[in-house]
């Protein structure tokens, strides 16, 4: 059991190094720019405000999705042979799905002002599936 354990965590680490690594790095990803405009009514374009991902940050962020995928995938097996309760077993693959969808938050690329509220939320729902707790029958208070 230690063996499988161990060549599944060698595999996701060197597939997530591979799928992190692009062939070359761009230094600026700008959009393309048309050689002539002549006969063509276009209107101004401000280049800066194009939403453009660099080679880097989309490579980084499929790893980080191929990561969160095998880790998914890598629980559901686990859970299943140990029959843990659904649960306790929700609780695990949401707080990982979680994490995994703040880790591609940051790789994508996106700034302060874009992930704080959407981490604000993620962490609102771990919270309450952390705190959440299964009680049983509540005994009547003694008279």
């Amino acid at each position: 059991m230690k063996t499988n354990i161990i060549i599944l965590l060698s595999f996701m680490f060197m597939a997530s190094t591979l799928l992190a690594q692009p062939e070359a790095l761009e230094t600026a990803n700008t959009p393309p720019v048309a050689e002539t405009t002549e006969g063509v009514n276009l209107p101004p374009v401000n280049t800066e405000l194009v939403p453009t991902k660099s080679s880097q940050e989309v490579w980084l962020s499929l790893g980080v999705l191929f990561f969160g995928m095998v880790v998914v995938l890598a629980q559901a097996f686990i859970i299943n042979r140990r029959q843990e309760p659904l649960s306790q077993s929700l609780k695990y693959l949401s707080v990982s799905l979680i994490i995994v969808g703040a880790l591609f938050l940051v790789t994508a690329g996106y700034g302060n002002s874009q992930i704080a509220p959407i981490i604000g939320l993620l962490g609102t729902v771990a919270g309450y599936l952390l705190g959440r707790t299964q009680s049983g029958p509540v005994a009547p208070p003694p008279k």
